[in-house]
């Protein structure tokens, strides 16, 4: 990709390759570690593989650190790899995106399928009328958020990709919010990672890469859409 000034991506063009690499690995490595802390044998681990529960970290991390991550990196890879056409880059953004959305839903709908039986949403106990542990709260939110957020996401993607055919761009807080979500996303993962029972050197394993991943998404620039000259801006009508 040809990024226009102002677009550029933050760090060095001479680290490209070996960044690119680095978000791979951490992408990977999340869900590989939501994985083991489950079912591993170690404290916290050792989860049965037919517990609905024991699903939900690992195909939320498959989601959002994992597949979202590698999705907004598309937009970023070192034109080395042989990815060069900006079209190119928006179908495998897609992709991954489409990917994450769905892994998620499948997260959701492990937890669902464990809390509903002991009728607790939210993070509340509707039969013994209480809230939960604040941090478990709190990750509910953070995760029902994200959620809500990343299914508004995938379609305004459809959107956005309608327009493009004739080459007008919407919707320019996309990517923004992308990355918002993403944010978000390691937030919750981070308070899952505090109340679940693991040790702390287990802890500190998932939660470094979560924290990695939280760093690139921060510090990474999309192309900035809408500034070639051939595309035009137009408001996207709600009425």
């Amino acid at each position: 990709v040809d990024f226009k000034p102002g677009c550029e991506p933050t760090f060095a063009p001479a680290m490209g390759k070996a960044l690119d690499v680095a978000v791979l690995l951490v992408a990977v490595a999340v869900p590989l570690l939501a994985y083991r802390g489950m079912f591993g044998d170690l404290k916290g681990g050792n989860q049965p593989s037919d517990s609905w529960f024991s699903w939900h970290p690992v195909f939320m991390t498959i989601a959002f650190p994992g597949l979202m991550t590698l999705g907004r990196w598309s937009y970023m890879t070192d034109a080395g790899w042989g990815v060069t056409q900006k079209e190119t880059r928006r179908n495998l953004h897609a992709a991954f995106m489409i990917l994450g959305v769905l892994s998620a839903l499948v997260g959701y709908l492990c937890i669902f399928k464990a809390h509903y039986p002991n009728q607790q949403l939210f993070g509340y106990d509707f039969k013994h009328h209480e809230w939960k542990v604040w941090s478990r709260v709190a990750h509910a939110w953070v995760g029902y958020a994200a959620l809500l957020l990343s299914l508004s996401q995938a379609s305004m993607g459809v959107v956005k990709r309608v327009y493009l055919s004739s080459g007008q761009k919407v919707l320019r807080f996309h990517g923004s919010l992308g990355k918002g979500i993403i944010l978000l996303s390691c937030i919750a993962v981070l308070l899952a990672t505090y109340l679940w029972m693991w040790t702390l050197p287990n802890k500190v394993l998932l939660a470094v890469p979560v924290l990695l991943v939280a760093l690139f998404c921060a510090l990474s620039t999309q192309p900035v859409e809408g500034r070639e000259g051939h595309e035009s801006h137009v408001p996207l009508r709600t009425s």
